[in-house]
């Protein structure tokens, strides 16, 4: 068989993608001429779903897994039932075909087949990007992601006017302008996005600390802890299930308002009421704190025997305790992993069963024993009553879930709703600003939520590795405060519109808490590589999609010819 030599192959990919750059731009759109593309961008997309479950749902769970509340293979179950439910259930609206208001809609309205092929490139810069951030474990948002790819393809099929950069002043004639606190902080677009790389992680983490420092000096630290905590555990699930289920209704259900019509905790919640959803949050939160204050008694028991055999290593959950030992490649005892490629000998018996068991089975806990750096955060950091920390380990469980359904309510749009733009503007041979998701489309949510799941158990170890245990020392308490004083910013910066990123808070009350232990508590270097990532997103993404869209004549149409009109 002949071998093509790269330059070869490479020629005919760009030739292949200038064909199809051509064709896209062709006005008379026939839907059978896309077909092809449609399928190829389903594909990509459940790519890209898969980088959104190795990178921002890893990075989800990373506290959880951190602090040993749960093990890599409870965080692939959880997020199998709750991740795919919310994805299929409530999945993002995309009746915004262009993601976060970053492009004008009307600049395609007159050809949809560029939409098509825009979107495709789109999907395609965003799974690549996602892939390289998680190998090289950078956290990244994805729906900044998304957005960068946005931009770069709208910048080369349709020129910078197309592109929303910022806020646009509106006088409304009566002397009032829409420079009103309604529309604090007064930004749209791409400004936003750069404002959100300093305003999730210092609000996030500014919450995390207030809460760390209730719980530390208020339980924690006290001789009687275990005490404290058995006593206060009502009051803390109080609070956790309340800020969860606000969480659950301001985020999550913000995917399909329309199949919740009758609920006026919803329909406000979308006004920027956070009345109607505090007191829902108030009502399940007091059901639950009654529940838990009868179960003080049993769970007393279930600690007390599960320290029986003593001591500090049974804080672990069982399925943690029976993790097996990795080494520094991540090569288990009696398994093939990913770093292993096997001889001609074991290529019969090395199959993808056996791949994700070993992923499944990895201990992230294990660089501590090769990373000096790492293993030095860890002993710096304050060891608390393992059996006050237990009593914490079961609220943080009940957070990673319902985190886990809103995620995949919400975010799975990061993959899915580029794609879902390309299909109904295929479906349909238009582009209007607003299109709905109908029944006969949740094949496309499903796509997403089984993505996502494929990734988080396949890649997902090296973020939750990187965010869990080598930025800061993470406990079932200090995962408790991470995971919900992210949560109390999500839900009021939400409710108000704020740019937020749920990647970005998680870091920054990570490292808030982390920071508790003093600079030696932080992993400074990953710090410094995990901001880099969040600013390169957007202009790695970009150019990507701007370069396999190629060159478009459109947007210097006005510069040439001055009789164009648009």
């Amino acid at each position: 068989m002949i071998q093509m030599t790269s330059t070869v192959r490479g020629f005919l990919i760009l030739t292949g993608v200038a064909m199809l750059a051509e064709s896209a731009r062709n006005d008379d759109f026939v839907q059978r001429d896309y077909l092809w593309l449609i399928i190829c961008a389903a594909i990509l997309a459940f790519v890209a779903a898969y980088g959104i479950g190795a990178n921002d749902v890893a990075n989800a769970f990373a506290t959880s897994v951190g602090a040993k509340a749960i093990s890599v293979r409870t965080a692939v179950l959880f997020a199998s039932v709750f991740e795919f439910a919310g994805a299929v259930l409530m999945g993002s609206s995309v009746s915004k075909t262009i993601r976060k208001g970053i492009a004008d809609v009307a600049c395609f309205e007159d050809n949809p087949g560029l939409l098509i092929y825009g979107m495709t490139c789109v999907i395609l810069s965003v799974a690549v990007w996602l892939l390289v951030a998680s190998y090289f474990e950078m956290p990244v948002s994805t729906t900044h992601s998304a957005v960068g790819g946005i931009i770069g393809m709208t910048l080369m099929s349709r020129g910078h006017k197309c592109v929303i950069w910022n806020f646009s002043r509106k006088d409304y004639g009566n002397g009032t302008t829409n420079y009103g606190f309604d529309n604090f902080p007064w930004l749209d677009g791409v400004a936003e996005i750069a404002v959100s790389w300093v305003l999730s992680p210092v609000a996030s983490g500014f919450c995390a600390a207030v809460l760390y420092s209730v719980t530390k000096y208020g339980i924690l630290v006290w001789d009687t802890s275990y005490l404290r905590a058995r006593i206060f555990f009502p009051l803390v699930v109080f609070f956790t299930a309340a800020v969860n289920t606000a969480f659950w209704i301001i985020k999550g259900t913000a995917g399909r308002p329309k199949r919740f019509r009758t609920s006026r905790y919803v329909r406000e919640s979308k006004d920027g009421n956070l009345a109607s959803s505090v007191e829902l949050a108030c009502i399940v939160g007091a059901c639950c704190a009654f529940v838990s204050a009868c179960l003080v008694i049993p769970m007393t028991k279930w600690v007390d025997e599960e320290f029986a055999d003593g001591g500090p290593g049974h804080m672990e959950m069982k399925d943690v305790e029976a993790s097996k030992p990795t080494d520094e490649e991540g090569k288990f005892e009696g398994t093939a992993t990913a770093s292993h490629i096997p001889d001609s000998d074991e290529i019969q018996t090395y199959d993808v069963a056996t791949y994700v068991k070993a992923e499944l089975e990895r201990d992230p806990h294990a660089c501590l024993n090769k990373d000096e750096t790492v293993k030095g955060i860890h002993d710096n950091a304050t060891v608390f009553d393992p059996k006050t920390e237990a009593f914490f380990r079961y609220v943080q469980v009940f957070t990673a879930m319902v985190d886990s359904f809103s995620h995949g309510a919400n975010d799975v749009a990061n993959a899915m709703g580029p794609f879902a733009a390309s299909y109904i503007a295929w479906k349909r041979g238009s582009v209007k600003k607003e299109h709905d998701l109908h029944n006969d489309m949740t094949w496309i949510l499903a796509i997403g939520g089984v993505g996502i799941v494929v990734g988080l158990a396949t890649y997902g170890y090296k973020i939750m590795t990187a965010m869990g245990v080598k930025l800061a020392a993470v406990t079932p308490s200090r995962g408790y405060c991470i995971e919900l004083g992210a949560a109390f910013v999500i839900i009021y910066g939400t409710a108000q519109g704020w740019p937020l990123s749920t990647t970005h808070c998680q870091v920054g009350a990570t490292v808030a808490v982390g920071l508790f232990e003093g600079s030696a508590g932080v992993n400074g270097r990953l710090l410094l590589k995990t901001a880099f990532g969040w600013v390169i997103t957007l202009a790695i993404v970009g150019s990507m999609a701007a370069f396999f869209v190629g060159p478009n004549p459109e947007p210097l149409k006005p510069l040439y010819c001055p009789n164009y009109e648009k």
